[in-house]
C-alpha cells in the first residue's frame, strides 16, 4: 500500500536527552520533518511532556537525571502500548538491551546519533504509524457505511458479537453499543425463531452457527424490538472475512 510521505508532517515527535548540544542539533533535525517536535531534559519532564502532549513517536536516551530512558519508555507502553519508543545510548551493555526488549522498544540509535541513522528508524517507525492510522481510519469507514446502511448488520467473532450497527441498535431501543451491552450479552433474546423457507424452528445460542454450517439453505430470522409484540422475519446474509476472523451477517426485511 502506497503511503503519503506528506502524512509525515502531521506527526508529532518527542524527544528526551539531558545533553544541551544533542537536544538541540537532533531537535533541529526533527522539526524540518515532522509537525512538532516536543522536547525534555531528562526522564521526569518526558513522562510530563508525553502526558500533556500524547506526542505520536518517542525518542528518549537512556542515561539521564530523575528517570532513565528505560524507566520513561515502561511508563509511556503503560499509558499506549502502540506509541513507538526510539531509545539512543552510548552504552551496549546486555541489561539494558534486554530490559529494552522486554519493554518493547521499536528502535535502538547508538550515539553518536548520525543523521542518516536517526531518518532511517525515524522513516520506519513513522511509516508503521501512519499505516496503523489508516487502519484505524478504514474501520471507522466500515462502520460508518454499516452505520448508515438501512439493513440490520452485525458483526460476530468465534461466539462474539463484535459490533451492531446503529440502525439495528435502534430498532432494540439503545443508542450505543455499550448501552446495548449493560442489558443484553447477545442478540439471543431477540430473536423469536429461526427459519428455513416457510418453516419456523426454535432457535439457540447457536443461531449464528446453525446458519453457517447450511450456507445453502435461504434463512429467516424472526426479530422483535425491545417495545414490539410482532415478530417481523429478515432474510439472513453473511460474509466470512479469514484474515480478521470475522463473520458480517446482514438482516433485510422480507417486505423489501
Amino acid at each position: 500500500m502506497k503511503i503519503n510521505e506528506e502524512l509525515f508532517k502531521e506527526v508529532s515527535v518527542l524527544f528526551v536527552d539531558d545533553d544541551p548540544n544533542i537536544l538541540d542539533n537532533v531537535s533541529k533535525f526533527l522539526n524540518r520533518r515532522f509537525a512538532k517536535v516536543y522536547i525534555a531534559r531528562n526522564g521526569k519532564e518526558g513522562i510530563e511532556a508525553f502526558e500533556q502532549y500524547r506526542p505520536d513517536i518517542v525518542i528518549t536516551d537512556i542515561q539521564m537525571p530523575f528517570m532513565n530512558g528505560l524507566g520513561l519508555a515502561r511508563l509511556i507502553k503503560g499509558i499506549n502500548p502502540e506509541t513507538p519508543v526510539i531509545i539512543t545510548t552510548a552504552y551496549t551493555e546486555i541489561p539494558y538491551l534486554m530490559e529494552a526488549i522486554e519493554i518493547g522498544i521499536d528502535g535502538y540509535i547508538s550515539k553518536p546519533i548520525l543523521n542518516e541513522t536517526l531518518y532511517e528508524t525515524l522513516r520506519k517507525n513513522t511509516l508503521r504509524f501512519v499505516y496503523r492510522k489508516m487502519m484505524e481510519a478504514k474501520n471507522r469507514l466500515v462502520q460508518t457505511v454499516m452505520d448508515w446502511n438501512p439493513n440490520f448488520s452485525i458483526l460476530i467473532s468465534g461466539e462474539n458479537l463484535n459490533y451492531i450497527n446503529k440502525y439495528l441498535l435502534n430498532f432494540f431501543g439503545y443508542k450505543t453499543m455499550e448501552e446495548f451491552f449493560e442489558h443484553h450479552e447477545c442478540l439471543q433474546e431477540f430473536i423469536v425463531a429461526l427459519g428455513k423457507e416457510e418453516e419456523r424452528y426454535k432457535t439457540s445460542d447457536k443461531w449464528f452457527k446453525q446458519i453457517i454450517d447450511n450456507p445453502e439453505i435461504q434463512h429467516k430470522v424472526y426479530l422483535k424490538s425491545i417495545e414490539g409484540n410482532d415478530a417481523v422475519p429478515y432474510l439472513v446474509k453473511f460474509q466470512y472475512f479469514k484474515e480478521i476472523d470475522q463473520y458480517l451477517f446482514a438482516f433485510i426485511e422480507i417486505a423489501q
